[in-house]
């Protein structure tokens, strides 16, 4: 009796598997359609791709909770400005020490802020992430997750840059939200922003350290970095700059003016009346520092739109550099 029940209860489960293939929900098939009439994808190859998806549900709560946003910058500093970290940095400074300067050279992005992105993100190409790539974008895609349209987007662009780079679509690994590779890029920057920097005739971002060099710096670059110009500056806290500081995420409408804080503080004429700049609060368990992020801090917002994420880059190169010049 109870090899019976434990057939019916496959057979129940097979039959469910069958009537519920991720190609036959109603989105999906939306979703077929546009990439064979849009990009001329074979439908057959699209479903058997995406039926081969694995929902996985922690995805969706890792993106919903994402723990940086209730981060201080003392707690999220702890995670990144480490030995480890900085050590880590300048070996791998000096074991690629040719392809960084040629990469400064052609992008105008210095070397320790390549290295230090690499380092914030993977930690020099040792923690790429452990969820394959086609189940987190399906999943995020199509699940009731947060930003549905833009992971439905990029899960187009994911199976766009597995063709034209014949990559297996089904084994690439990367985070819980779908980046990819040493420098953890989503699949619309890997298409737009990696280069073939060793010009071996490939972009590859997942076990070649030159073409994540190349492409990080290029990343940055193609984002208004201003080369030789400063990142940002710590100022004294003035009464009034809560009603003005940068949000946890940053774009272009929360940057002011030198104009407006010249006008409301005092201490700001170093700046430009035009120039437009971030004002951040980075908190600790008692007090603040205030800070002003200049261009270029704002460049590495476009790689990661914290904050913290620009203030832990930047702090790390400069300690990468200050331990790298000492070691020379």
């Amino acid at each position: 009796m109870f090899r019976f029940l434990m057939l019916c209860t496959l057979s129940i489960q097979v039959a469910w598997a069958n009537t519920n293939a991720f190609s036959e929900q109603a989105e999906v098939k939306v979703f077929i359609d546009k990439l064979v009439d849009k990009h001329d994808f074979q439908r057959a190859e699209l479903v058997r791709i995406l039926d081969q998806i694995e929902v996985r549900p922690k995805v969706i709560r890792s993106v919903k909770k994402n723990p940086e946003k209730e981060m201080t910058w003392e707690r999220y500093s702890r995670i990144f400005m480490t030995e480890k970290r900085i050590t880590e940095g300048v070996q791998f400074w000096q074991k690629h020490q040719k392809t960084l300067q040629a990469a400064a050279e052609k992008f105008g992005v210095p070397e320790q802020f390549i290295v230090a992105i690499l380092g914030v993100e993977t930690l020099y190409g040792t923690r790429m992430g452990s969820y394959r790539v086609i189940d987190s974008l399906g999943t995020l895609a199509f699940n009731g997750a947060p930003r549905q349209k833009f992971f439905q987007s990029e899960l187009e662009q994911y199976l766009l840059l597995t063709r034209e780079n014949q990559l297996p679509v089904l084994e690439l690994k990367g985070s819980y939200a779908g980046a990819m590779g040493m420098g953890q890029f989503i699949s619309s920057s890997y298409r737009h922003y990696a280069v073939d920097f060793d010009g071996d005739g490939q972009a590859n971002l997942f076990n070649n350290p030159k073409d994540a060099i190349g492409s990080i710096a290029n990343y940055i670059a193609k984002h208004s970095w201003k080369q030789g110009q400063p990142i940002a500056v710590e100022v004294p806290y003035q009464q009034g700059f809560e009603d003005l500081k940068a949000p946890k995420r940053v774009g272009k409408k929360h940057k002011i003016s030198g104009a407006e804080l010249q006008e409301k503080f005092k201490g700001f004429g170093w700046l430009s009346p035009d120039q437009k700049v971030l004002l951040m609060e980075m908190k600790f368990e008692h007090g603040s520092q205030w800070w002003i992020g200049l261009q270029n801090f704002y460049s590495i917002t476009r790689y990661n739109h914290s904050p913290l994420y620009a203030m832990a880059v930047f702090q790390l190169a400069n300690a990468i550099e200050t331990a790298y010049q000492k070691n020379k």
